[in-house]
């Protein structure tokens, strides 16, 4: 009997990949063609994805890991993790959330970008894009230099402001902002997810971290996000199950 392990199952409109291994212990060439077959049928699926839904993944093709996405009125625009590469950060616009257009980068200048100490796959992590009152918002963790900044626009193609930096030992940020006028960071430390009242005029912080969530067992519960509606607060957060070391 075969065994399936790793299949990944995505709706036709959103397949992006999938990664199947077949194992079997004496049959080599039944493992290739089953292998091939259900690769030829991923591909039959994203054709069908395309004709039915006008579109294909990917939308934004080549290196562009991390994606968030912000709306304004009727337009998207979005930002990618781009770790030890300068510029930092691209920028893309849409209209529809299929066909993107790149603006151009947050971080263009030395000063915004210290990238001194990067290695491979350091630098930059996971960025958010928001908008609050008349500016967009990218924050950022630059792991090589500085830790967690936010940079500022009135235009989403810039330029973007010099990063202000705060003082938080983590990653992933975002930012919060609360009816009563408060703000607040959201990262990921070691232990879980944090929530930390900041001064945005300054990137100090108001009052102690506060560990809020500490996963389900796993190492490093990821990319934490709150929202509010109708009174609820609503966390959204990527649950890291198992880890490399």
């Amino acid at each position: 009997m075969p065994f399936f392990e790793n299949i990944l199952y995505l709706p036709a409109g959103v397949i992006h990949y999938t990664f199947v291994s077949i194992t079997y212990e004496r049959h080599f060439n039944m493992k290739l063609t089953i292998t091939l077959f259900l690769l030829l049928f991923t591909s039959c699926l994203q054709l069908t994805a395309q004709t039915t839904f006008g579109y294909k993944n990917s939308v934004i093709r080549g290196f562009n890991p991390d994606p968030s996405i912000c709306r304004v009125g009727d337009d998207f625009y979005l930002v990618t993790s781009s770790f030890e590469y300068f510029p930092g950060l691209p920028i893309y616009h849409s209209k529809d959330l299929i066909n993107w257009t790149q603006l151009g980068y947050c971080l263009t200048r030395d000063s915004q970008l210290p990238l001194q100490n990067a290695r491979a796959s350091e630098g930059l992590f996971t960025p958010s894009l928001r908008y609050h009152d008349g500016l967009f918002y990218v924050i950022c963790t630059n792991v090589s230099g500085g830790g967690n900044f936010f940079c500022t626009a009135t235009d989403p193609a810039g330029p973007w402001s010099e990063p202000t930096w705060v003082p938080i030992d983590s990653i992933d940020p975002d930012i919060f902002w609360d009816e009563d006028g408060k703000t607040y960071f959201v990262t990921q430390g070691n232990e879980g997810i944090r929530v930390t009242e900041v001064d945005l005029a300054t990137g100090q912080l108001l009052a102690p971290e506060r560990l809020v969530w500490g996963g389900i067992g796993g190492r490093y519960p990821e990319a934490p996000h709150i929202y509010k509606k109708d009174g609820y607060y609503y966390f959204i957060k990527k649950m890291v199950i198992t880890t490399c070391c």
